[in-house]
């Protein structure tokens, strides 16, 4: 159900091609990487909607996320702001502060997560499908600095642990995730 894709230039995020200098394209190309797919997830739209807007169930499907800090009191909504530290290599945390920037209750999320190296930004539109709800999520990597230069290489990984992520998603959800 989940299918991935990842694009070296977005027309969306691309400067117009007269602020590019020659072969400044190539590192802008490799500077940005987006992922996109879907999953379909046994429970009702409502459901899915209200597990994925708790930050702190974030660790539950993202092994990687090792705490959640919430800077606005509250459930999420637009605006909101919290951090997320994740294990970014071996021995090595970061903690991203994170914002919400889209919200439609039942609908729609997006955040924006800003590290030292890399700007997320994550969007997620959910639906009632047959037999539960349909989760499209596009998640855009803007990478800086020494960071460009090894996003060739991280790439690939990036997108295999997302597909996991969202498997994992999926079972927490319905109830099926592995202990």
């Amino acid at each position: 159900m989940c299918s991935y894709r990842r694009f070296l230039l977005s027309p969306i995020t691309s400067p117009p091609c007269h602020t590019l200098e020659r072969g400044a394209s190539f590192f802008w190309r490799w500077s940005l990487a987006k992922y996109s797919g879907s999953i379909v997830v046994n429970k009702p739209v409502s459901e899915v909607f209200s597990y994925m807007a708790v930050p702190e169930n974030a660790p539950q499907w993202m092994p990687d996320v090792v705490g959640i800090k919430r800077v606005t009191p509250g459930p999420l909504a637009l605006g909101s702001k919290f951090e997320e530290t994740r294990k970014t290599g071996p021995g090595m945390k970061e903690t991203f502060p994170t914002e919400v920037t889209k919200w439609v209750t039942d609908r729609e999320m997006g955040f924006v997560a800003t590290g030292k190296t890399v700007t997320v930004t994550v969007h997620y539109n959910l639906s009632s499908t047959t037999g539960g709800a349909k989760a499209d999520y596009v998640i855009d990597f803007q990478w800086r600095g020494f960071a460009k230069c090894t996003a060739l290489f991280i790439g690939p990984m990036i997108g295999m642990s997302l597909k996991k992520n969202h498997q994992r998603l999926k079972g927490c959800i319905e109830g099926t995730a592995k202990k």
